[in-house]
């Protein structure tokens, strides 16, 4: 789709660098069962954002395993049956700066001076 050919230009290095790190947590084997304990778990992309682990079945944010996971020397990899997406491919620079809870003048600005659809666009946008 537009968005996969997006993430695949210089411009959008940082947002595919995001996403791919939202797949990595950080620790675990195949044998270390405190990897896959269930709950949140923080990922090593920008935001640390957390991925949901279920141990049965197996999921990922809900997205089950498809085949066993294979082992290398540093870690392990778990196949699921999606690509994560981190909140960052979904949130404007609005939403963004909003969440971050020390800008709020900023948010109240940009919404004053009616930017919220500018601010939404298509990217990527530094504030």
């Amino acid at each position: 789709g537009d968005l996969t050919s997006r993430l695949f230009t210089p411009a959008w290095a940082p947002q595919l660098r995001d996403l791919l790190l939202y797949h990595v947590v950080e620790g675990g084997t195949v044998a270390d069962d405190g990897l896959l304990a269930d709950g949140e778990h923080a990922t090593m992309n920008y935001g640390g954002d957390p991925v949901l682990f279920e141990s049965v079945p197996f999921r990922v944010n809900g997205q089950e395993l498809v085949s066993n996971p294979t082992a290398g020397d540093d870690g392990a990899a778990y196949p699921i049956g999606a690509v994560l997406a981190p909140p960052s491919l979904s949130s404007n620079v609005v939403q963004v700066i909003a969440a971050d809870g020390r800008l709020g003048s900023l948010v109240e600005a940009a919404v004053a001076a009616g930017l919220e659809e500018v601010l939404a666009g298509d990217g990527p946008l530094t504030v």
